[in-house]
């Protein structure tokens, strides 16, 4: 191994292990007793939510890894995980919430995704005397955390050490160590500029911002879009191009490369691959995100071995 690259994997390898001790120690440091949101927002509950609305699907499956199933009244027209939650009662969530139903169901305890919520959709909620956790967590590592104040809002007079034996600490650290194995597996790997195709037309991609794209920088990857303003930038087949990438991962199975070897992108003149992948569970924030990322880490990893390196 040269020594450049020894140097790579143990910065990277200090890196992940700092980050994963930076987040514990964070989490160690929130304050106990009233629990919060992921907006820091108190949430005064009084007494243990026995019926509970999801109206997000990364949400429904956070509570169903929290060990709030059970708990569930209703969800929104699009969570489907865990199986259970199929049959239950549904509730317009997007692009607004169906308030009548909602208050109808007399929810302890409402879930929403902070990145759709209206500040005054949000007000008139709570003024209808409705409780409402928002969830919106934005990088990876901030599922375990959310799994951590889920865990609070449903038991929000335990202590922290009964809390510590509960089933969303239980997935929380579970979570932290499966993720903390990834990173170390590739922490030190050549980086693989990539262009994550999310939809062809229009051509769109995704940053560093969004929760994938967050997920995908864990495989080793520099995404070539992981700067623009937006979480799901639109791009032209030019820029594409221009960015130079190594592989274009698209998030669908059915996608096609057509269009890149048309351009000559991927080709026998070109130096890009291609390589495509059912990303759907990347893109809900819950602990389900992880066996499907290490899959695609190492079918990434595989593509990193046959890769050119870009024209300057």
């Amino acid at each position: 191994m040269s020594g450049a690259r020894r140097l790579r994997r143990l910065v990277g390898g200090a890196v992940a292990a700092l980050t994963i001790a930076w987040t514990v120690a964070a989490v160690a440091a929130q304050p106990s007793g009233v629990p919060i949101d992921d907006r820091g927002r108190s949430l005064h509950l009084g007494s243990p939510p026995a019926r509970i609305v999801s109206l997000a699907p990364h949400a429904t499956e956070l509570l169903a890894a929290a060990g709030a199933g059970e708990r569930l009244i209703a969800v929104d027209p699009h969570s489907d995980w865990p199986p259970r939650v199929r049959e239950l009662p549904r509730v317009s969530a997007y692009p607004q919430i169906d308030l009548e139903r909602l208050l109808a169901l007399r929810p302890d305890l409402v879930l929403v995704w902070g990145e759709g919520l209206s500040a005054s959709a949000l007000a008139r909620m709570e003024g209808l005397g409705l409780k409402v956790f928002i969830s919106e967590p934005s990088r990876l590592i901030e599922v375990a955390t959310a799994l951590e104040r889920i865990a609070r809002a449903l038991s929000p007079e335990a202590s922290e050490a009964m809390l510590s034996e509960s089933a969303g600490f239980a997935a929380a650290r579970a979570f932290r160590g499966q993720l903390q194995r990834i990173e170390s597996t590739y922490a030190g790997r050549e980086p693989l500029r990539v262009f994550v195709q999310v939809w062809e037309a229009p051509l769109m991609s995704i940053s560093d911002r969004s929760v994938m794209g967050d997920a995908l920088r864990r495989c080793g990857v520099i995404n070539v879009l992981g700067d623009a303003r937006s979480a799901a930038p639109q791009v032209t087949p030019e820029a594409v191009a221009r960015a130079r990438p190594q592989l274009i991962l698209a998030t669908r199975v059915e996608a096609s490369d057509q269009r890149w070897r048309a351009g000559g992108l991927i080709g026998a003149a070109g130096e890009t691959q291609f390589l495509a992948f059912d990303a759907s569970r990347l893109e809900r924030a819950s602990p389900r995100m992880l066996d499907p990322l290490a899959q695609l880490c190492e079918m990434i990893d595989a593509r990193r071995a046959r890769a050119v390196a870009p024209r300057p």
